[in-house]
């Protein structure tokens, strides 16, 4: 079966059915006009799934890299969902806004790109992804392990120091 393919120029519109069922995305295609794709809103995760990747590829490619904090840094003034709180120009911003994912997945595209898949809240709206190379996600895992490992002491010492005594006692 043949593939059509059509150069799209940019995304005009999109539509939801009034069942909610499916989903139209409207496109304006190089030599082709107004191009049209319906489908049904279970695509809807796959097709997210397929751009991210191919947005972390392309940022691969280019040596773009993840956004990332300064180490040590891990307090964010504003709460997840909102806006984190602006720099003033010329100074670094060094906050973060922190969520907890609900889920995550690991995986390898050994087909296409040779990278590892780190996704947050897989299959969700609020998924997000990161393609790694090889050593980038080996020295993370170190990273994560060393890391855990600190903070499972650092709860432990917590659980078993004695209590300071209150004053009068």
């Amino acid at each position: 079966m043949d593939k059509l393919v059509a150069k799209i120029d940019k995304l005009t519109s999109h539509a939801v059915s009034n069942d909610g069922s499916e989903v139209t995305l409207v496109f304006d295609a190089k030599h082709v006009g107004e191009l049209a794709l319906l489908m049904k809103t279970e695509c809807l995760d796959d097709v997210l799934a397929a751009l991210n990747q191919a947005k972390a590829a392309i940022q691969s490619k280019r040596g773009e890299p993840a956004p990332q904090s300064k180490p040590g840094v891990a307090a964010a003034q504003s709460k997840p969902g909102e806006p984190a709180a602006q720099s003033k120009p010329g100074e670094p911003n060094n906050q973060v806004t922190l969520t907890v994912p609900k889920n995550w997945l690991v995986s390898a595209d050994l087909q296409m790109h040779d990278v590892v898949l780190l996704i947050f809240n897989h299959k969700t709206d609020a998924q997000s992804g990161y393609a790694l190379d090889a050593d980038t996600a080996k020295k993370m895992a170190v990273g994560l392990v060393k890391n855990g490992d600190a903070v499972l002491a650092h709860k432990a010492s917590r659980a078993v120091a004695p209590k300071p005594k209150e004053p009068g006692r």
